[in-house]
């Protein structure tokens, strides 16, 4: 039934007009297309070759950029080198030295196997430095200076320092204005640098760490930088309006940084006050906006939801053993009469991903970024609407087999560990700051045997019924075996609640 939405993902990727035309008439469903199967699986193959295509002119796009920022901080590291010798002691520079320098710097720039030519840079180089003269001593390649710089460095001393700035800054507006960046429901590591043009963050490394050739490559993209390149893109206006303290901010060019500061701050404290002042200060988006990505959150996962015909948080993934836990909830701030309480029923959910079997992912949200609501949409009432439920007779649960006890070996094992705290700490005036004296600071600190993978937590939303009643812990029940069976077809949920039924 995927396969309707498939095919018109596929014919706008491509733009292909004829097959546009004929979804627009229905359902591929309807129109039977689906009985012809090499047709569908050469649309696949076109789609999957386009999507090569782009990514490799994506790539060679971005060499492309590589290629003159490496060799401008080279020809600055030459120069920077020649400024700071001494006349008596001469500058000579190894071809090789700076050839490696600078495949090293274009492999930090991304580009796969860059292909450096000695020749070649060596042409460019005496090119953009006049004065820069070559001599060959048995295979390897000197370069010396003849008298000073070069005519590159002495025809820029003519300019004032103001031109080169007002230069620099309209290169550098230029491409965040043309920069796109959006919201996607979640923070990735790959969309920080993605999220501001090449030429911005450079620009932010050269300032932060120098512009010659071995600073880049000794720091490189820390995240000081990728930070202040975001809120520089965020604050960036292509039009400012006259009078007003705080200008709107373009969704277009909204850097994961600024919204995940917005969205943190909101989650830690609630205060309006505080969000508007760091977006004031241009270190956040506003108050508005927060509330609007949360009910976007919100209205995407509730849609999840009826997709999937099932309340399963999207943080949770497939193939994944999965544990559950019922239990009541209790919010009572003031007093038992107070209109802020909250009684109700709890289920926490988790899951334990190993080294061998991580789990499937799944699909991140679609956010709607034409939605302006800022309230989230009410949940499925199968979820909410508890149906009634008694017990008819006492319940008679079934026996339970004898425990067998572990091997005392096991234990011993164990103990010994706990003995080694006590021997540390005890009857103890003077301790050392390297002794740990809680039991806890002690066995932290201690080596893990084996590595372990962190268990996965997710909260289901809560019922206003109270956990004491038999009707709740069905209901509960039986949502929990329909999310476990909707990740793990088959498997048994193991459910720990506190009320008996």
């Amino acid at each position: 039934m995927q396969v309707n939405n498939r095919i018109n993902e596929c014919a706008k990727t491509l733009s292909d007009r004829k097959l546009l035309a004929k979804l627009s008439v229905g359902d591929v469903i309807a129109q039977e297309l689906k009985y012809h199967p090499a047709c569908l699986v050469a649309l696949y193959n076109r789609e999957r070759a386009y999507l090569k295509v782009q990514e490799q002119e994506k790539a060679q796009e971005h060499w492309k950029e590589a290629y003159p920022i490496a060799f401008s901080e080279l020809v600055t590291y030459i120069s920077e080198m020649k400024n700071a010798s001494d006349s008596s002691d001469p500058l000579i520079l190894k071809l090789a030295n700076l050839t490696m320098l600078y495949k090293q710097r274009l492999e930090q720039l991304g580009v796969e196997s860059p292909d450096v030519h000695p020749t070649r840079l060596k042409d460019q180089l005496l090119f953009h430095i006049p004065k820069l003269q070559a001599h060959h001593q048995g295979r390897d390649v000197m370069l010396a200076f003849e008298n000073d710089v070069g005519s590159i460095l002495s025809q820029a001393s003519k300019y004032g320092e103001a031109i080169h700035l007002a230069k620099a800054a309209g290169i550098i507006r230029r491409d965040m204005l043309h920069q796109k960046s959006n919201f996607s429901s979640t923070f990735n590591d790959t969309d920080l640098e993605q999220a501001v043009p090449p030429s911005l963050l450079q620009f932010v490394c050269m300032i932060e760490h120098g512009a010659d050739i071995k600073s880049q490559l000794q720091h490189g993209a820390s995240k000081s930088d990728v930070s202040i390149s975001q809120l520089l893109q965020y604050n960036c206006f292509a039009k400012y309006k006259e009078g007003t303290d705080v200008h709107r901010h373009s969704k277009d060019r909204e850097p994961p940084f600024a919204v995940y500061m917005g969205l943190y701050m909101f989650a830690k404290t609630r205060k309006r006050q505080i969000i508007e002042m760091l977006h004031e200060n241009g270190l956040s988006i506003s108050y508005d906006r927060v509330l609007e990505i949360s009910a976007q959150l919100g209205e995407a996962v509730v849609a999840q939801y009826v997709q999937d015909g099932v309340i399963c948080p999207p943080v949770l993934r497939k193939q994944l053993f999965t544990t559950a836990a019922v239990d009541n909830i209790d919010h009572n701030p003031t007093a038992t009469t107070a209109q802020t309480s909250f009684h109700g029923t709890s289920v926490s959910i988790f899951q334990h991903p190993s080294t061998e079997n991580a789990g499937d992912e799944r699909e991140p949200l679609k956010l709607e970024s034409e939605m302006k609501v800022k309230k989230v949409p009410e949940l499925p009432e199968a979820y909410t609407n508890i149906r009634p439920a008694y017990i008819t007779k006492k319940p008679n649960p079934p026996p339970v087999a004898n425990q067998s006890l572990p091997a005392p070996e096991s234990i011993w094992l164990h103990l010994k560990e706990e003995y080694s705290w006590l021997e540390e700490v005890f009857l103890t005036e003077d301790v050392a700051d390297a002794v740990s004296i809680t039991w806890s600071a002690h066995h932290a600190t201690q080596k893990r045997s084996h590595p372990f993978e962190v268990s996965i937590s997710a909260m289901m939303p809560l019922w206003r019924d109270q956990a004491h009643s038999v009707a709740t812990i069905k209901h509960a029940m039986a949502k929990v075996r329909d999310t476990v069976a909707f990740l793990n077809p088959g498997q048994t949920p193991v459910i720990a609640a506190d009320q008996p039924l």
